[in-house]
């Protein structure tokens, strides 16, 4: 790759935003790179004097906890982006005191309060088996069912949590990933936990 062919400024201002937010430093992106790049490409690459390929952003994503899209898509509203921390599941999810819960990671969402967590999506692949596929952030202040919501549940199967769409009548909920409209649990039937509400999701691409 050149590395004088020019970028687009608005990448590059992404990025730094990114970067800003995570309260990073140039030198410590670089660092967490882990490929050589210099601090001062970091530099080049905001302020448009050096051309990102699908690759490089690809790593730099990778390094930010985040995804392709959110540093390429020009339609992210960045200036609300902040950090979220990826929890695992235990006991924490009963309440929103999310103090306790094991932190494993980083991203980054546009959206969701103070007590927002992320939690890994997990896709299955035959011969391949279980990876991460993405992050779905949910608003642990928001619990209040309303009609059409996507929340996070958990039902008690050895922390495996589920996305359903909250329908009222009757009130139940249908699979947000997968058939749509089948119904995955009814209320005052299934036991379960509401963990919020969920407010955004970022991909694996």
């Amino acid at each position: 790759m050149d590395d004088n062919e020019p970028a687009t400024v608005s990448v590059g201002a992404r990025l730094r935003q990114l970067r800003e937010t995570q309260g990073l430093s140039m030198r410590d992106l670089a660092e967490k790179l882990g490929d050589g790049t210099h601090f001062t490409t970091i530099g080049k690459i905001e302020t448009g004097k050096v051309r990102l390929t699908a690759e490089r952003i690809e790593r730099i994503a990778e390094a930010l906890g985040t995804t392709f899209a959110e540093i390429a898509n020009p339609n992210f509203a960045l200036s609300q982006m902040r950090p979220v921390a990826v929890v695992k599941p235990g006991p924490w999810m009963g309440s929103s005191d999310i103090s306790s819960a094991t932190k494993i990671g980083w991203v980054v969402s546009p959206r969701g309060g103070i007590n927002s967590v992320a939690f890994y999506t997990i896709e299955f692949i035959q011969n391949v088996g279980r990876k991460v596929d993405g992050f779905t952030v949910v608003d642990t202040d928001d619990r209040e069912l309303e009609d059409g919501g996507v929340y996070m549940l958990d039902t008690g199967e050895q922390n495996t949590l589920r996305l359903g769409v909250y329908r009222s009548e009757p009130p139940r909920f249908e699979s947000y990933i997968g058939v749509g409209g089948q119904t995955i649990l009814r209320v005052g039937v299934t036991p379960f936990t509401t963990i919020g509400r969920a407010v955004f999701e970022g991909r694996n691409l």
